[in-house]
């Protein structure tokens, strides 16, 4: 069995792309979204966090 190749790997195309930056405040870790996700959409921050939390949770609780 050969090792895994990393560089003859292609994820397939149909996949979403996101780049995320790691971070951490007061010590709590989080990772930001920085590309890959449509802008939410609402009128004010209170709407879009209501539409994240209705809509885009798979989002929150995928693991890298």
């Amino acid at each position: 069995m050969r090792a895994f190749e990393s560089t003859t790997w292609s994820p397939p195309p149909d996949w979403q792309r996101f780049t995320t930056i790691d971070l951490h405040a007061e010590g709590e870790p989080l990772r930001v979204l920085t590309t890959g996700l449509d802008p939410i959409p609402g009128p004010t921050i209170l709407d879009k966090r209501r539409y994240a939390q209705q809509h885009l949770d798979g989002l929150r609780r995928a693991r890298s």
